[in-house]
């Protein structure tokens, strides 16, 4: 128990943290190199390089090392619903909320072509998560060798060479496995969201809008993210080929090397088409007309007016910019080189400069959106309210939660399970109380 509740996700932050912002360093390396023709100054090359890390070492410890320790331990906020429910009065026809709502539930169990939709995405989603920690590896070997240098160019035995070099690769091994648990961590519940999303406009179900206004929404969304989209297959491939081309026996089989990276190249379109890009619209929504579900601890927090939590917020602002321009340079590079091997362009030319800075921009955008904003919101929610409410700081102000309950609450039905469960969250217009029962759906 204590293993797996400290020990993995220590190491599975250590892991992510080292091959992150050894990637950091490579993709930067990279982008310096083209800019400079290969011939890029070291004092350019290293001040390029760690402001990057730097930004890019703050974002993951901040939204990966926090959610790795989040699911270990299990510490998720107690919903302040459910804290103050015994205290609003339930004044509410609970029947006539039923038979409002009964019919939009599905019948239990769902559809087999519900499941088959839902299991897909889900298995693609997982496959994402792997093939996305795999260039894990090649960060964690690049960072071993700026700090230490590669031991076969060194002037030590062939011993120690071999003995360096294992050590070096278990390393990179232990911590492809943290990013690996990393991943699954931040981006799987995401994946399960947009299975779901995705089978329910399929089957009409828990529809709160018409299916045209769905589909609207996700052509928005493909509009905002079409580059990123576009530019993902040409990013995982890159990551891919050169993560396998630095592990011994495997970087002599290039019909191995293609194969991998080509499966990697179109799961990460299906994973950014699923699950990254819609995060875009979602937060532009926000940003816009603040009205994304889920906000009541951002809310009461925002209400207090903490100087500390203003002071976070910037420092995250910042050192968001500074990984998403990072990642949407290394988007840049990767459609620059791909496009270049498979096509035989060439990487000067203005249209593909264009064309790669385009995909940039969106790749930005989408980090942005989907592993900054995201992210930084989870720690919001969990970490940073438990820790201002378990310490008091917090007012109790019984008038500001129901107002936000209120807001939050839209009559709606959701399942629970496979479908076994009807829970209806029903508003009173008369009283402004909130009531949340549950009934079982034989």
């Amino acid at each position: 128990m204590f293993q797996k509740k400290y020990i993995v996700p220590t190491i599975s932050s250590i892991g992510t943290l080292f091959s992150g912002v050894g990637l950091t360093w490579f993709g930067v390396k990279k982008i310096l190199d083209y800019i400079y023709h290969e011939d890029t100054p070291p004092e350019v090359a290293l001040a390029g390089c760690l402001t990057f890390m730097i930004g890019s070492g703050i974002i993951i410890a901040e939204t990966r090392t926090s959610a790795i320790f989040r699911r270990h331990l299990r510490e998720k906020s107690v919903p302040p619903k459910e804290a103050d429910e015994a205290k609003i009065e339930i004044d509410i026809d609970l029947d006539s909320v039923i038979a409002a709502f009964v019919h939009e539930a599905p019948e239990a169990p769902p559809p087999f072509g519900y499941r088959v939709i839902l299991n897909t995405i889900k298995f693609s989603g997982m496959c994402g998560i792997v093939y996305s920690s795999v260039p894990s590896f090649l960060g964690t070997i690049t960072l071993f060798e700026t700090i230490g240098g590669d031991p076969t160019e060194q002037n030590y035995s062939q011993p120690v060479q071999y003995l360096l070099q294992g050590l070096i690769y278990a390393g990179a091994a232990v911590f492809v496995f943290g990013k690996l648990n990393s991943a699954y961590c931040f981006g799987f519940n995401a994946t399960c969201d947009s299975a779901k999303n995705v089978a329910d406009w399929v089957y009409g179900f828990n529809q709160t809008q018409s299916r045209a206004a769905t589909l609207k929404n996700y052509a928005i969304t493909l509009g905002l993210c079409s580059f990123n989209i576009l530019s993902s297959p040409f990013v995982a491939y890159y990551s891919i080929e050169q993560t396998l081309l630095k592990i011994p026996g495997i970087n002599n089989s290039s019909e191995f090397i293609a194969a991998m990276s080509g499966f990697g190249a179109f799961n990460a379109f299906l994973n950014d088409l699923l699950t990254k890009s819609p995060s875009v619209r979602k937060a532009l929504c926000s940003w816009w007309r603040q009205d994304e579900e889920g906000r009541y601890e951002i809310n009461v927090l925002n209400q207090h007016n903490f100087a500390s939590i203003k002071t976070l917020n910037a420092g995250i602002i910042a050192a968001g910019i500074i990984d998403s321009v990072g990642t949407g340079g290394y988007t840049m590079i990767s459609v620059i080189k791909t496009a270049h091997r498979f096509f035989s362009l060439n990487p000067y030319a203005d249209g593909l400069i264009f064309f790669a800075a385009v995909c940039g921009t969106s790749g930005a955008m989408v980090n942005g959106s989907y592993s900054v904003r995201r992210g930084h919101e989870g720690f919001l929610k969990n970490e940073v309210y438990n820790f201002y409410k378990k310490r008091g700081y917090l007012k109790a102000d019984n008038n500001l939660q129901e107002a936000l309950l209120v807001e939050d609450s839209a009559a709606k039905v959701s399942q629970v399970g496979m479908f076994k469960n009807l829970v209806v969250v029903a508003e009173n217009p008369i009283h402004q109380k909130v009531a949340t029962h549950s009934i079982e759906l034989n």
